[in-house]
Formats: C-alpha cells, structure tokens, sequence
C-alpha cells in the first residue's frame, strides 16, 4: 500500500459537520502515517495537501493574542470549511483510522497503540469511544 488511503468513511462521522475531518484525515499519506500520528499524540497538529488539523499547541502569541484559541482540535480544509470537535470525539476518529492503517502494517500494532494511550492520557480521557481491534 503506498500513497493515499480512504481511512476513515462518510458513515463513520458522529455529525456531517465533522467532514473536514474525514477530508484531512483522509489526506495523510500512507508513508506520513506514523509519523503523523506521532506529531498528534504530542499535541501537534499536521498540514495535508488541502487542508489542516490545528490543536492548541500550534498557536502562537500572536494567534492567541488575536483571539485564535479554540479548546479542542480544528480541522479546515482550504476552501474555507472548519470544524472544532473535543478531545473524546477526535480519539474515536483516531482509534477509526488505526484500524484501518493496522488492517495492511500489523507488524505496527504496539506502535500505534503506544501512541494512541500517549494522546488519551496527554488529553486525560475518562472513556474509551472506541479501541483498537485486535487483528
């Protein structure tokens, strides 16, 4: 598998306004897979090719001086669409897309779950959405 994958579906959104998240999502690049899920689990956003997933952490003085802060994670797709979802709602779409990357790499498995337990207790999530299947 290389290049782009369909990791997460329209019928997997929790609301349809949640569609620049399945846009960006959907934009991360199979060899950029780990590397972004890394950068997320830290608290950092990612750009893609149309769009981007911004969290608290990549403002700077000026964002935030501007009145840029959000609490949650934003994801806009260039054209203008954005959307703001809470910490819980973006660890279910993540644990979505882990599925989908550890269907073709579960040689990745331990990888991918140490970054996803890295991002639910950086965000201390009292509940699981979703959790990663064992294959």
């Amino acid at each position: 598998m290389s290049g782009y994958w369909q990791w997460l579906e329209e019928k997997e959104l929790l609301d349809e306004s949640h569609m620049p998240v399945l846009l960006v999502l959907n934009m991360i690049r199979e060899e950029k897979f780990l590397e972004t899920l890394e950068a997320v689990s830290q608290g950092t956003g990612f750009g893609a090719e149309f769009g981007a997933c911004i969290m608290p952490d990549d403002l700077d003085e000026f964002d935030k001086a501007n009145g840029e802060e959000f609490d949650g994670v934003e994801f806009g797709t260039h054209d203008g669409d954005e959307v703001v979802i809470d910490y819980s709602t973006f660890y279910y779409y993540l644990c979505i897309i882990c599925n989908h990357y550890l269907r073709w790499n579960v040689d990745k498995t331990d990888i991918v779950k140490g970054y996803l337990l890295d991002y639910y207790n950086r965000f201390t999530l009292t509940e699981s959405n979703n959790e990663i299947k064992n294959s």
